[in-house]
């Protein structure tokens, strides 16, 4: 199966096209409770959509805003910041860049919609995922023979076989005290391996909290049914790595960022070394701006 397509890469936030302004006015509806209702977004394209929804269905109750949500300059705070930034792997659309940029425009005792989310990761073995991969036509310069294999790419995934169960990688919450302080994370992982196979990368996915015990999740052994947003993403690896059955894989896994962007690293130690991934974002990287 074809990879669908890449991963964002600069920061995404706002309303969009709207669909959550919708179930904030239905909620409200429900529940009975009135709500003064923000849309921000900086997409002059969404706006005019938001423009228009607010027009023939919201009855111009919403507020729209045209601006950055992380820089625009409310005169009050609100109660619940609802956003929808998460990525087959969870953090991979800025979500943690994106509501920590948010928090100024939330009460101390403000409420975030999803309050946390979580990566995770399985091995995986799929001849047909690696070989489209290698084959597939990027946008990135051509003297870079390591473009395809040090991206992610979000997939249907079909032929393939899952090693071992996924195991959780990185977790972000909001709001959060500790604003001083980057995104940056690093983990390291270990899977027995059941039975002789070959390692040709790994399944991302995510679960996320949403407020108190509703959950969301692409993790296929907590996976919420009904959920077709968001296909698993494969993070490959530049070659093939030949496993035995007992033996151990160690998987490590970097989250860095700078002034301008966010990426990711990874590698193989055990029971083979293998060159990290994308070393100082030279094939992949999600811009903040």
């Amino acid at each position: 199966m074809l990879p669908i397509t890449y991963p964002i890469g600069q920061a995404k936030n706002g309303a969009g096209r709207g669909p959550l302004v919708f179930a904030s006015l239905k909620a409200s509806e429900n529940s009975k409770v009135p709500v003064k209702l923000y849309a921000v977004e900086k997409n002059e394209n969404a706006l005019h959509v938001l423009n228009y929804n607010n027009d023939n269905y919201w009855h111009n109750l919403v507020t729209i805003i045209g601006a950055d949500m992380r820089t625009w300059k409310f005169d009050r705070k609100c109660d619940i910041l609802v956003s929808e930034l998460l990525g087959s792997f969870g953090d991979n659309e800025l979500s943690p860049e994106c509501l920590d940029g948010a928090q100024h425009i939330l009460k101390e005792d403000g409420i975030c919609i999803p309050s946390s989310y979580t990566s995770y990761i399985s091995p995986l073995q799929s001849q047909t995922l690696f070989s489209n991969m290698k084959m597939f036509k990027n946008a990135g310069p051509l003297d870079n023979r390591h473009n395809n294999t040090e991206q992610l790419y979000v997939v249907n995934m079909r032929n393939m076989y899952i090693i071992a169960p996924a195991k959780p990688v990185f977790t972000f919450k909001h709001p959060r005290n500790d604003l001083e302080t980057n995104n940056d994370r690093y983990a390291s992982l270990t899977f027995d391996i059941p039975q002789d196979c070959v390692l040709h990368g790994f399944a991302g996915y995510f679960e996320a909290i949403l407020y108190k015990n509703i959950n969301i999740s692409i993790e296929p052994t907590t996976f919420s049914k009904g959920m077709f947003s968001w296909y698993p993403a494969y993070i490959p690896i530049k070659n093939s790595v030949t496993l035995k059955k007992g033996e151990r894989l160690r998987a490590h896994f970097w989250r860095l960022s700078d002034v301008s962007k966010v990426w990711y690293e990874w590698s193989v130690s055990e029971p083979y070394a293998v060159p990290v991934h994308n070393p100082n974002a030279r094939s992949y990287s999600m811009h903040l701006h």
